[in-house]
């Protein structure tokens, strides 16, 4: 009996600590449209979802880590930003945030999302409330560039 109750005792733990990564989202917001906006890790993939109800996302993207594009800029100010794209047919859509660093005065984030069509950036939702982010802090993703702007 006991070796029948170890076995599913480990698929318990194992499927919790799974459900619970994939629950724990890298970033969160509401946007200015007044959809959700989240990316969530689930093992070696990142999950991007857009829309009213994300337990049916309008728009829903499963990539590998390796196949979603990061990028570090840092801007005067100083405006650390990091973004994560995630590539739909010739669509792309950049999480983008913008950690505001100012000494004495107030330190924020900014966010959002970056469509893209090819290389034509189409704008997208910026986020208004609600903003909770982990993307800052992520291991295991390779950095393509970290530039400096004047």
């Amino acid at each position: 009996m006991k070796r029948m109750l170890y076995p599913l005792v480990l698929l318990a733990l194992l499927s919790s600590a799974a459900a619970s990564a994939a629950s724990d989202p890298l970033f969160y917001c509401t946007t200015n449209e007044g959809k959700k906006l989240q990316v969530l890790e689930d093992g070696e993939y990142m999950i991007y979802q857009y829309g009213s109800d994300l337990r049916k996302p309008e728009l829903e993207l499963r990539r590998h880590r390796s196949k979603v594009a990061v990028k570090n800029t840092l801007q005067p100010g100083p405006i650390l930003t990091r973004s994560f794209a995630f590539a739909n047919g010739s669509y792309r859509y950049a999480v983008e945030i913008h950690a505001i660093r100012i000494p004495f005065e107030h330190d924020h984030e900014e966010g959002g999302v970056e469509v893209y069509a090819g290389t034509v950036e189409l704008g997208g939702p910026r986020c208004v409330e609600d903003l909770r982010q982990r993307l800052l802090v992520i291991e295991r993703l390779p950095v393509i560039e970290f530039p400096m702007i004047n």
